[in-house]
Protein backbone atom coordinates (compact mmCIF):
# COMPACT_ATOMS: atom_id res chain seq x y z
CA UNK A 1 0.00 0.00 0.00
CA UNK A 2 1.16 3.37 -1.32
CA UNK A 3 1.26 6.45 1.53
CA UNK A 4 1.50 9.96 0.77
CA UNK A 5 3.16 11.18 3.48
CA UNK A 6 3.57 15.16 1.63
CA UNK A 7 2.54 18.05 4.01
CA UNK A 8 2.89 16.28 7.03
CA UNK A 9 5.20 16.47 10.12
CA UNK A 10 8.23 14.39 10.67
CA UNK A 11 8.84 14.58 14.45
CA UNK A 12 11.58 11.57 14.15
CA UNK A 13 14.81 13.26 15.88
CA UNK A 14 17.94 11.75 14.29
CA UNK A 15 21.61 11.52 16.32
CA UNK A 16 24.58 11.11 15.50
CA UNK A 17 27.68 10.06 16.61
CA UNK A 18 30.62 12.99 17.54
CA UNK A 19 34.59 11.97 17.40
CA UNK A 20 36.82 13.68 19.07
CA UNK A 21 40.97 13.72 18.48
CA UNK A 22 42.68 14.09 21.96
CA UNK A 23 46.42 14.21 22.28
CA UNK A 24 47.27 12.84 26.13
CA UNK A 25 47.08 15.50 28.47
CA UNK A 26 50.06 14.97 31.14
CA UNK A 27 52.65 12.20 30.19
CA UNK A 28 55.13 14.71 30.17
CA UNK A 29 54.78 13.04 33.92
CA UNK A 30 58.27 11.86 34.85
CA UNK A 31 58.61 7.97 35.96
CA UNK A 32 60.91 8.11 38.75
CA UNK A 33 63.80 6.50 38.20
CA UNK A 34 63.56 3.95 40.92
CA UNK A 35 60.15 2.82 39.97
CA UNK A 36 59.36 -0.78 40.16
CA UNK A 37 55.78 -1.14 39.69
CA UNK A 38 53.98 0.01 36.56
CA UNK A 39 50.22 0.88 36.40
CA UNK A 40 49.44 0.85 32.99
CA UNK A 41 45.96 2.22 31.67
CA UNK A 42 44.48 3.21 28.65
CA UNK A 43 44.00 7.07 28.55
CA UNK A 44 42.32 9.56 30.95
CA UNK A 45 38.56 10.35 31.34
CA UNK A 46 37.11 12.92 29.26
CA UNK A 47 38.13 16.22 30.86
CA UNK A 48 34.97 17.48 32.42
CA UNK A 49 34.93 14.35 34.69
CA UNK A 50 38.03 14.86 35.69
CA UNK A 51 38.86 16.77 39.19
CA UNK A 52 42.74 17.10 38.58
CA UNK A 53 45.08 16.79 35.82
CA UNK A 54 46.52 13.56 36.42
CA UNK A 55 45.55 10.04 36.22
CA UNK A 56 42.44 8.27 37.59
CA UNK A 57 41.27 11.59 38.81
CA UNK A 58 37.84 10.97 37.77
CA UNK A 59 34.80 10.25 40.78
CA UNK A 60 34.10 7.02 39.70
CA UNK A 61 37.32 5.48 39.79
CA UNK A 62 38.76 4.02 43.19
CA UNK A 63 42.74 4.09 42.28
CA UNK A 64 43.26 6.71 44.62
CA UNK A 65 41.42 5.07 47.29
CA UNK A 66 42.87 1.34 46.74
CA UNK A 67 46.31 2.70 46.89
CA UNK A 68 45.95 4.45 50.20
CA UNK A 69 43.63 1.59 51.52
CA UNK A 70 47.31 -0.87 50.52
CA UNK A 71 50.03 1.84 50.78
CA UNK A 72 48.77 3.90 54.11
CA UNK A 73 48.63 7.32 54.34
CA UNK A 74 45.72 10.42 52.96
CA UNK A 75 45.65 13.00 50.79
CA UNK A 76 44.86 16.56 51.29
CA UNK A 77 43.91 18.18 48.36
CA UNK A 78 41.48 16.53 45.91
CA UNK A 79 41.51 18.96 43.46
CA UNK A 80 43.92 21.27 41.04
CA UNK A 81 47.76 21.72 41.09
CA UNK A 82 48.20 20.62 44.42
CA UNK A 83 46.24 17.50 44.14
CA UNK A 84 48.76 16.56 41.49
CA UNK A 85 51.86 16.92 43.46
CA UNK A 86 50.38 15.00 46.45
CA UNK A 87 49.68 11.78 43.95
CA UNK A 88 52.97 11.88 42.43
CA UNK A 89 55.33 12.10 45.67
CA UNK A 90 52.96 9.50 47.10
CA UNK A 91 53.92 7.34 43.54
CA UNK A 92 57.50 8.20 44.12
CA UNK A 93 57.51 7.41 47.68
CA UNK A 94 56.32 3.45 47.29
CA UNK A 95 58.00 2.49 43.76
CA UNK A 96 55.01 2.95 41.75
CA UNK A 97 54.87 4.68 38.38
CA UNK A 98 51.57 5.19 35.79
CA UNK A 99 51.23 5.26 32.09
CA UNK A 100 48.57 4.94 29.70
CA UNK A 101 49.06 2.84 26.48
CA UNK A 102 47.76 5.38 23.94
CA UNK A 103 49.50 8.60 23.14
CA UNK A 104 46.26 10.13 21.11
CA UNK A 105 43.18 9.09 19.91
CA UNK A 106 39.45 9.33 19.03
CA UNK A 107 37.31 9.61 21.48
CA UNK A 108 33.14 8.75 21.12
CA UNK A 109 30.59 10.83 22.45
CA UNK A 110 32.78 12.30 25.16
CA UNK A 111 32.45 8.90 26.71
CA UNK A 112 35.50 7.40 29.16
CA UNK A 113 34.68 4.06 28.44
CA UNK A 114 37.49 2.30 26.73
CA UNK A 115 35.38 0.79 24.19
CA UNK A 116 34.67 4.22 22.80
CA UNK A 117 38.77 5.41 22.80
CA UNK A 118 40.03 4.66 18.76
CA UNK A 119 43.43 4.38 18.76
CA UNK A 120 45.55 6.69 16.48
CA UNK A 121 49.04 6.73 18.32
CA UNK A 122 50.36 4.33 20.97
CA UNK A 123 52.86 4.63 23.86
CA UNK A 124 55.82 2.65 23.41
CA UNK A 125 56.09 0.71 26.75
CA UNK A 126 58.84 -0.95 25.98
CA UNK A 127 60.87 2.26 25.85
CA UNK A 128 59.77 3.04 28.82
CA UNK A 129 61.01 -0.66 30.55
CA UNK A 130 64.67 0.19 28.64
CA UNK A 131 64.74 3.57 29.85
CA UNK A 132 63.47 2.19 33.31
CA UNK A 133 65.32 -0.41 34.60
CA UNK A 134 64.10 -0.96 37.66
CA UNK A 135 60.74 -2.00 36.89
CA UNK A 136 59.63 -5.45 37.42
CA UNK A 137 55.94 -5.41 37.29
CA UNK A 138 53.50 -4.18 35.03
CA UNK A 139 49.78 -3.85 36.25
CA UNK A 140 47.12 -3.41 33.38
CA UNK A 141 43.97 -1.59 34.80
CA UNK A 142 41.25 -2.71 32.60
CA UNK A 143 41.16 -6.82 31.17
CA UNK A 144 38.94 -6.46 28.38
CA UNK A 145 40.32 -7.94 24.54
CA UNK A 146 41.19 -5.35 22.26
CA UNK A 147 40.16 -2.19 23.88
CA UNK A 148 41.06 -2.49 27.04
CA UNK A 149 44.37 -2.60 28.87
CA UNK A 150 45.44 -5.75 28.48
CA UNK A 151 43.59 -5.79 25.04
CA UNK A 152 45.95 -2.87 23.85
CA UNK A 153 48.91 -4.27 25.36
CA UNK A 154 48.79 -7.44 23.47
CA UNK A 155 48.32 -5.06 20.33
CA UNK A 156 51.79 -3.67 20.90
CA UNK A 157 53.54 -7.01 21.08
CA UNK A 158 52.39 -8.19 17.79
CA UNK A 159 53.31 -4.33 16.43
CA UNK A 160 56.67 -5.64 17.69
CA UNK A 161 56.37 -9.37 16.51
CA UNK A 162 56.76 -10.54 19.99
CA UNK A 163 55.64 -13.55 21.18
CA UNK A 164 52.32 -14.41 22.17
CA UNK A 165 52.19 -12.80 25.65
CA UNK A 166 50.60 -16.03 27.90
CA UNK A 167 48.51 -15.20 31.07
CA UNK A 168 46.95 -17.13 33.67
CA UNK A 169 44.08 -16.94 36.20
CA UNK A 170 44.87 -17.36 39.57
CA UNK A 171 43.53 -17.74 42.90
CA UNK A 172 41.89 -14.78 43.25
CA UNK A 173 41.16 -13.93 39.55
CA UNK A 174 44.28 -12.05 38.84
CA UNK A 175 45.64 -12.81 35.53
CA UNK A 176 49.59 -13.09 35.84
CA UNK A 177 52.20 -14.20 33.32
CA UNK A 178 55.87 -12.86 32.29
CA UNK A 179 57.85 -12.16 29.35
CA UNK A 180 61.27 -11.40 28.75
CA UNK A 181 63.11 -8.08 28.04
CA UNK A 182 66.16 -7.36 27.39
CA UNK A 183 68.57 -9.04 30.49
CA UNK A 184 65.02 -8.97 32.71
CA UNK A 185 62.38 -11.19 33.63
CA UNK A 186 58.80 -8.52 33.32
CA UNK A 187 56.07 -9.93 35.59
CA UNK A 188 52.78 -9.02 34.08
CA UNK A 189 50.02 -8.64 36.47
CA UNK A 190 46.08 -7.91 35.28
CA UNK A 191 43.68 -7.39 38.07
CA UNK A 192 39.80 -6.16 37.66
CA UNK A 193 39.51 -2.73 36.42
CA UNK A 194 38.98 0.64 39.81
CA UNK A 195 36.30 2.07 38.08
CA UNK A 196 32.96 1.63 39.93
CA UNK A 197 31.46 0.69 37.18
CA UNK A 198 32.73 -2.60 37.42
CA UNK A 199 32.28 -2.81 41.39
CA UNK A 200 28.49 -1.43 40.60
CA UNK A 201 27.72 -3.91 37.68
CA UNK A 202 29.17 -7.10 39.27
CA UNK A 203 29.22 -9.15 42.11
CA UNK A 204 32.87 -7.69 42.84
CA UNK A 205 33.47 -5.72 46.01
CA UNK A 206 35.84 -2.95 46.88
CA UNK A 207 37.78 -5.36 49.29
CA UNK A 208 37.98 -7.79 46.83
CA UNK A 209 39.23 -5.58 44.40
CA UNK A 210 42.12 -4.38 47.21
CA UNK A 211 43.10 -7.77 47.55
CA UNK A 212 43.69 -8.23 44.10
CA UNK A 213 45.78 -5.41 43.67
CA UNK A 214 47.57 -6.14 47.29
CA UNK A 215 48.57 -9.49 45.32
CA UNK A 216 49.85 -7.88 42.00
CA UNK A 217 51.71 -5.28 44.39
CA UNK A 218 53.64 -8.51 45.92
CA UNK A 219 52.42 -7.54 49.34
CA UNK A 220 51.19 -10.07 51.42
CA UNK A 221 49.37 -9.87 54.49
Amino acid sequence: MYRDFKNKRCNVKFSYDTYEIEDHPFLSYNIASHVKYLIVGTFPAEKSRRKFNFFYASETNLMWSLLLNIYGGCFNFQSGKEAVEERVKFLSENAIGMTDLLLKCYRKNKSSKDEDLYPILWNDIFKILAKNTDINTLILTSRTNICGALGLFKTLFIQYDYPVLELEKNHLNVLEGEFQFENRLIKVMVPYSTSKRLEKNSNTSFEKIIEMYRYSFGIQH
